[in-house]
């Protein structure tokens, strides 16, 4: 498993694309999603509960890069009533003039009080 934390600085060309983590084949793997799906509707389940935070996901890749195969796999452990999900084409001239979580930023839902 991968684990990125703040301020690490990552070079892909440093990862071996054929690290398995240890799994040995489809069924290994399998076991451990199920786990960790089941996890993730609990967790989603706190949070609603909660009422206070939420989780905003950012993916960004070229074409092809699997952000679409990401979405299915996590979010299809949810539940879909609690969950978004916004596409971004290429920025707008607007967009453009603006950092770029600013598009992100406005599709967020703003919490009542």
């Amino acid at each position: 498993m991968f684990q990125v934390k703040n301020g690490d600085k990552i070079k892909l060309a440093k990862i071996d694309p054929d690290f398995t983590d240890g799994f040995k084949d489809s069924d290994d793997v399998d076991d451990k999603t199920k786990k960790y799906t089941e996890r993730l509707r609990a967790l989603q389940y706190d949070l609603y509960a909660e009422g206070k935070r939420s989780l905003l996901i950012c993916l960004q890749g070229l074409d092809a890069a699997g952000k679409d195969g990401t979405i299915d796999h996590v979010l299809g452990a949810m539940d879909p009533q609690g969950t978004r999900v916004c596409g971004f084409k290429v920025p707008s001239i607007e967009e453009a003039s603006h950092d770029f979580l600013w598009r992100i930023e406005k599709q967020c839902r703003r919490k009542v009080r």
